[in-house]
């Protein structure tokens, strides 16, 4: 049975292969069905993708007086792990929680910026950028070692996620 099994899948890698199957030189183009049908180029019909779950977050693009931008390092594990990104939350309260506890200035005065979409390997996640210029960490926060301004000339040299690189490269700061 081993052998047979084994047969199969050389027979698949070499004559009856997905991209160009070599019905010429296949001892079983007639009896093949496929062949007899015109079906070749259609099977095996694509494996059907997988429906990702969707999650939604809110980023904020923080701006201080200079221009810098406010950047959170991630946890060691985990989506995005150890790298620099914008703080996110899962829901508006949440992220209006954070910024009243971390920042100086008005959450409602920011402005949203296009959504960004990116599809991981177990989920699409949909962030809400907003963007609040004019902002400062409480005395109390400060610079830390996972909350840091970042001037515009630093952003090439941190590891960043690309969907929030992109969103930095399109909006520098002002």
């Amino acid at each position: 049975m081993a052998d047979y099994t084994q047969a199969q899948m050389d027979f698949g890698a070499t004559l009856c292969t997905r991209a160009k199957p070599a019905c010429i030189l296949c001892p079983l183009q007639t009896s093949c069905i496929a062949h007899a049908q015109g079906l070749v180029e259609s099977l095996p019909t694509p494996k059907p993708s997988k429906t990702l779950p969707e999650r939604e977050a809110t980023a904020l693009l923080l701006e201080d007086a200079q221009g810098r931008i406010l950047l959170l390092k991630r946890p060691p594990t985990g989506i995005w792990a150890s790298l620099w990104t914008l703080p996110q939350a899962e829901t508006d309260s949440q992220m209006r929680q954070w910024f009243a506890d971390n920042i100086a200035g008005d959450y409602d005065n920011s402005k949203e910026l296009p959504p960004i979409v990116h599809t991981f390997s177990h989920y699409r996640l949909h962030l809400q950028p907003l963007h609040v210029r004019k902002v400062a960490l409480h005395a109390r926060v400060g610079d830390n070692d996972s909350l840091r301004w970042v001037a515009a000339s630093e952003l090439p040299s941190l590891g960043l996620p690309a969907p929030i690189r992109k969103l930095l490269e399109r909006h520098p700061a002002h």
